[in-house]
């Protein structure tokens, strides 16, 4: 017993240790160093200012969250479209088989990096790229499209790279569904209509939150997303931050950048946990 009390207690300290190490201390740095003056010789001078909030809280860098923002609810509705009809549609398969197949199918693509799979977007979008050698054999389009270096080939990217995130969730809500709710109001006379919407979308609505908010703030700092399908056209939140450390050597300006990127996360998991507690308060 006391050999075990000894093991715990040392898995524990090893613990807390390591994410004091990777994820605490880090982030402390960064938020002191948003509030320090720049000084090209050394990362922290201790001489404090409010500069750097003020600089990214220009109008040209308010322009580029709310340009972050607007491509990451698009990117945030077309997953939860894509994603609630592909979850449901593995909810409503009886065939196991088929079903683990559809849920391997989302997983297969995080075997392999995420910037290869960026790169084969690119190959898909380009000038003489699939999709548009497709359009051309088909006869919807004369001559090929430009479709990179664009908001839209930015959006498609995220929708590509993050919609498991939206897909994992509702399915395991959808899940915890008990099928003999949906009976009872088949025989009660609800239409299909009914059912989903009164039944089925609330039940699942945690999953719905969990999936939007993990779909918005993954895609506000995907910067290498869009560096490469987006080009110099789309500036976002990642690229400020990755601009300002590695172009201009502004670790001050960076770190209030990020610390900007922390309250919006922040906020949004504030919203989601509010959003549960009232889902919960319902469902009693």
């Amino acid at each position: 017993m006391k050999n075990d009390s000894l093991f715990r207690k040392a898995v524990i300290i090893n613990t807390i240790l390591w994410l004091f190490i990777t994820t605490i201390a880090p982030n402390l740095l960064i938020i002191l160093i948003s509030f320090t003056k720049r000084d090209p010789e050394q990362l922290i001078n201790f001489s404090l200012t409010l500069e750097n909030f003020s600089q990214a809280l220009s109008p040209l860098f308010l322009k580029v969250y709310f340009n972050s923002l607007k491509i990451g609810i698009i990117s945030v509705a077309l997953c939860l479209i894509f994603g609630y009809a592909y979850a449901f549609i593995m909810y409503r398969e009886k065939n196991k088989f088929i079903k683990y197949f559809l849920l391997i199918a989302i997983i297969i693509p995080f075997w392999t990096s995420s910037l290869i799979r960026t790169y084969s977007i690119i190959f898909i979008l380009k000038l003489n790229g699939f999709l548009n050698q497709l359009l051309l054999a088909i006869g919807l389009i004369d001559s090929p499209l430009n479709m990179l270096y664009s908001n839209g080939a930015v959006i498609f990217g995220f929708v590509y790279t993050l919609i498991p995130f939206m897909i994992i969730p509702i399915f395991l809500s959808l899940r915890k569904i008990e099928y003999s709710l949906i009976e009872s109001a088949k025989d009660l006379g609800a239409s299909s209509t009914d059912i989903f919407l009164k039944i089925i979308l609330p039940l699942s609505s945690t999953g719905v939150i969990s999936g939007c908010s993990m779909v918005l703030l993954s895609s506000l700092g995907m910067f290498y997303l869009s560096d490469l399908l987006g080009g110099s056209k789309t500036v976002m939140i990642g690229n400020l931050i990755k601009d300002q450390i590695l172009l201009n050597n502004n670790w001050n300006l960076a770190s209030a950048i990020s610390v900007i990127l922390y309250l919006i996360v922040i906020f949004g998991i504030i919203f989601q946990r509010e959003n549960y507690k009232i889902n919960f308060h319902v469902s009693k």
